[in-house]
């Protein structure tokens, strides 16, 4: 439980604050919000099957923030 817990609210916090920051981060909060309240009805392994699209999307957005912070700004 605890493998699925760090993770999962590191990238919520993550995402609360580029959301509050960037248009960008709006996306991956609302799968998150939907993997969050999906998780107390659903069996896990059920929902990471149907979500897998939105995970990947998850990855995405991590990416392009790491590479945005990472850039020398002009």
């Amino acid at each position: 439980m605890l493998a699925l817990l760090v993770p999962l609210v590191w990238h919520v916090l993550y995402c609360m604050i580029d959301a509050a920051r960037h248009p960008r981060g709006r996306l991956p909060l609302g799968i998150l919000m939907t993997i969050v309240l999906l998780s107390f009805g659903e069996n896990l392994e059920i929902q990471a099957y149907m979500l897998w699209p939105g995970l990947v999307v998850l990855g995405i957005h991590l990416r392009e923030s790491t590479a945005d912070t990472t850039q020398p700004a002009p």
